[in-house]
């Protein structure tokens, strides 16, 4: 069992296969060259093979539907206010210009291209 999200990419799934020792697929070139970059690039074989494994070694189950089967604390939030030194500040306000700017040239980019939202934003870059 795990509460690990699988949100970011398929180097998500890649690590729970490399953790289960999930042959073939916990070798980086097996994994790559049969599964993500033919996915990637919107194999529709690729697609259904990955689907069709994932769905033999996985599955999805809420909180709540096993919250009775297994002791799990209920859920609390804890926010600490911190302090920034100088570099840190300078840091992370400099982070946060080069992620503004790239956001904005992102939307400007969708606009100029006619597009109304960024659903579609992948294809812009």
């Amino acid at each position: 069992m795990t509460g690990t999200p699988i949100n970011r990419s398929l180097d998500d799934i890649y690590g729970l296969m490399l953790f289960l020792g999930a042959r073939p697929f916990d070798s980086k070139t097996v994994w790559s060259n049969a599964l993500a970059k033919p996915y990637i690039a919107k194999s529709r074989t690729a697609i259904e093979r990955a689907h069709r494994f994932l769905s033999e070694i996985m599955w999805r189950t809420h909180k709540e539907d096993v919250v009775d089967q297994i002791s799990i604390p209920p859920q609390t939030e804890e926010v600490l206010m911190l302090k920034f030194n100088s570099v840190e500040a300078h840091f992370y306000r400099k982070q946060h210009r080069e992620c503004a700017q790239a956001a904005f040239d992102l939307i400007n980019e969708s606009r100029r291209k006619g597009r109304k939202n960024l659903d579609d934003a992948e294809s812009i870059r």
